[in-house]
């Protein structure tokens, strides 16, 4: 029998600034993760899809204000958002949230 081993996986973020954000998860690469979301935000009709962001083993997470965004990762989506909170607010924007979170963690495969 094979021995259990983990696999990496992976989360994208893709982002048209007319229809918004696309998001893919629990990939086994990088670039199946970053595919993955440009095809959901074509799907939803955008036109200028661009991967924004992409994490892996981690959770993701995107906070939008008035005039920035800001992308972070970390081992849980709390962490991840902090940092993400904390460079939107230091870019002077004071209505920061967080907008989206996902999480792709390890696979252990048997």
């Amino acid at each position: 029998m094979p021995a259990e081993r983990w696999e990496n996986r992976w989360g994208a973020f893709a982002i048209d600034l007319k229809t918004g954000l696309a998001a893919s998860k629990s990939m086994r690469s990088k670039r199946a993760a970053q595919t993955a979301a440009m095809s959901e935000c074509q799907r939803k009709g955008g036109r200028t899809c661009k991967v924004e962001f992409t994490y892996f083993n981690q959770c993701g997470v995107i906070v939008a204000g008035a005039k920035t965004f800001s992308t972070s990762a970390a081992p849980t989506v709390e962490r991840a958002a902090e940092l993400s909170m904390d460079t939107c607010r230091k870019s002077g924007d004071q209505s920061c949230n967080v907008n989206f979170s996902d999480c792709s963690p390890a696979e252990l495969v048997r």
